[in-house]
């Protein structure tokens, strides 16, 4: 900011002296300037009195070569007292460009338990497709059993909504995965079934897939009680996918 500007502000909101704590780098030096200022009420104006002249050339002298702002808020970091290593700046701006890319909306995912120790997590069908009653028949073939009633269950993401703070993905995975907790405590998982991109809120690495790609495996690990007890669970095309391509289904079912 300009001297004459800054004496104005600082006239303004009451300020009689003021001393910066440091010189930002490359700034230009601070010049005396001894200004006297008057309110005017009857046209809400500042009236500048005795203006000072300044020297062009002594302006010109004072000309810095242009600076990459972050070379100065870097240099402005370094001079902070601060107890830990100070982050840089362009480490700073990754964490806020990351958490802008992450953001995601509140959704809702769809929850079976058709056996004891058996659980399905999938995305929830929005479209009127008929997917559970396509997973009821392949859990048909898969637990060979005549008849099976599928009741879902709905988990929705946030728990509690709140429109004032960002949703991420990390934020995401780290409820939903609690979320697992703890149904794994209540009930021991046995078998633990992913259709469609919903695992990724579960588990960040996949380990392994069977022949055709067309189910891949992945390990999760609880926290429990003080221990870590590994899950490994299945992960399956999403079901309209299978709806949509018939021929999926046939091979699922030699797979499994």
């Amino acid at each position: 900011m300009h001297e004459i500007h800054r004496q104005e502000y600082l006239q303004i909101i009451g300020i009689e002296t003021y001393i910066p704590r440091w010189r930002i780098p490359f700034a230009a030096e601070s010049q005396l300037c001894d200004r006297s200022f008057e309110w005017s009420q009857e046209k809400d104006e500042i009236q500048i009195v005795d203006p000072v002249q300044i020297d062009p050339n002594h302006q010109q002298d004072k000309v810095q070569p242009a600076i990459e702002l972050h070379q100065v808020l870097n240099s402005v970091v370094e001079k902070l007292p601060v107890k830990n290593n100070p982050s840089r700046i362009g480490d700073i701006l990754q964490q806020f460009e990351d958490k802008k890319l992450l953001q995601i909306h509140p959704f809702s995912l769809s929850v079976w338990k058709p056996a004891s120790g058996f659980l399905i997590v999938a995305a929830r069908n929005v479209n009127a497709m008929p997917t559970e009653l396509l997973l009821n028949n392949f859990l048909r073939f898969y637990l060979q059993q005549n008849q099976l009633i599928l009741k879902e269950e709905v988990l929705r993401w946030p728990a509690i909504e709140n429109n004032k703070i960002t949703l991420t993905e990390k934020d995401a995975s780290a409820e939903l995965q609690t979320w697992l907790s703890v149904q794994h405590e209540f009930q021991s998982i046995k078998t633990l079934w992913f259709f469609g991109d919903v695992y990724r809120y579960f588990v960040s690495e996949i380990s392994g897939s069977n022949q055709d790609s067309l189910i891949e495996s992945c390990a999760i690990t609880l926290d429990q009680n003080d221990s870590a007890q590994t899950i490994t669970a299945k992960i399956f095309p999403d079901l309209s996918q299978i709806l949509l391509q018939p021929q999926l289904k046939e091979k699922l079912l030699s797979l499994v």
